[in-house]
């Protein structure tokens, strides 16, 4: 996997553009939801999505000072080629705007499972080749919520498949 030639900082961008993802997503599942208990699942994940996003944020901002600082010039190429790699993104496949109001829940739950399992192998491999140890342990330790994140996903949904089934 490519995460292994990644620095830090190019690791954390690649982090902050998943959880950004996230954030829009369960923003507009939250506000479109009908279920109640989706509401709540989705509006909770979001404050999480927003905590990681933070999270990332300032070991990101911690390294631009730092030894590990790169020059301007490389930080344009490094957005250049992360962006590459992120574009297609994990939440590309699903429709704009009020478009994305009319998945069904089970869509909608589907696809923040497969959002979860994407981030948790990212940040797995991330946390093996981050060299910062505040680094390393904040990817480890979102692993640990994202799987939280999945599982009640993924509880949810066998829930409302049960009712429908």
């Amino acid at each position: 996997m490519v995460i292994k030639y990644l620095g830090d900082d190019e690791a954390y961008k690649v982090a902050m553009n998943l959880e950004g993802g996230g954030i829009d997503f369960y923003s507009n599942m939250a506000n479109c939801a009908k279920d109640a208990a989706v509401k709540k699942i989705f509006a909770a994940l979001l404050e999480d999505e927003k905590r990681h996003y933070a999270t990332f944020s300032k070991l990101d901002e911690a390294l631009k000072d730092g030894p590990a600082a790169r020059p301007y010039e490389i930080d344009e190429e490094i957005a250049l080629y992360i962006k590459s790699l992120v574009e297609p993104g994990i939440f590309k496949k699903l429709p704009d705007g009020e478009g994305i109001c009319k998945l069904s829940q089970q869509e909608a739950l589907g696809a923040g499972i497969q959002a979860e399992k994407d981030s948790i192998l990212f940040y797995t491999e991330a946390a093996k080749s981050c060299q910062s140890p505040s680094g390393k342990e904040a990817f480890a330790r979102i692993v640990e919520e994202e799987k939280g994140h999945l599982v009640t996903l993924a509880r949810r949904l066998r829930q409302i498949r049960g009712k429908i089934e």
